[in-house]
């Protein structure tokens, strides 16, 4: 596993500041990327004061159903099992998280985004709350050569921290199908 972390701060400021500065934190952050099993090798990037925990799981190819009129039709996609994840233990109070889910497919310009598959949820973390699994999210991506980066991103009043998993290393993906091949870092469908 490649790793990579800031040394940990402290960030004090307004709570719209506080919003801000999550925003360009994730957005800093996700700017480096171009029952599910366990990954463990995806390289990460840490921001910000955040003393947390978070593990990855594997993403798998798999056909996706997609319904239309009553009508449902399986594509080539990707599923991307949500990651379990801790509180920031910086504060006792209520968190929010974002957790951004990119998506990029290659060409012969290298790896481009795709923002119409990207998925941002939004979730509330209250004061005591304990670790959790995100939401798993089904991804319609058709055929081509595919790769993953999450972003999170914790706010709090008073602070912000930010963690890249950069799904690029072997054994960060599985196929579920037989139209797919798991590569060292990326998808073919």
């Amino acid at each position: 596993m490649n790793t990579q972390s800031a040394s940990p701060r402290i960030l004090r400021a307004p709570r719209i500041v506080g919003r801000l500065l999550t925003a360009a934190v994730l957005a800093l952050s996700l700017a480096f990327g171009a029952g599910a099993t366990q990954a463990s090798a995806y390289t990460w990037t840490q921001s910000g004061y955040w003393r947390g925990g978070f593990q990855g799981q594997q993403v798998q190819g798999q056909y996706v159903a997609v319904a239309n009129n009553g009508i449902i039709t399986r594509f080539p996609g990707i599923k991307v099992p949500g990651p379990w994840i801790t509180r920031s233990n910086a504060t006792a109070g209520t968190q929010t998280l974002v957790y951004v889910v990119n998506v990029y497919q290659w060409s012969s310009n290298g790896w481009l985004y795709h923002g119409d598959k990207t998925r941002t949820l939004y979730y509330t973390l209250p004061s005591g709350s304990g670790a959790r699994y995100l939401d798993t999210q089904y991804i319609q991506t058709g055929s081509g050569t595919w790769r993953v980066v999450l972003g999170l991103a914790w706010s709090w009043n008073g602070g912000t921290a930010a963690v890249k998993m950069d799904y690029n290393q072997p054994g960060d993906y599985s196929c579920l199908i037989a139209a797919c091949n798991a590569r060292n870092g990326y998808l073919v469908l």
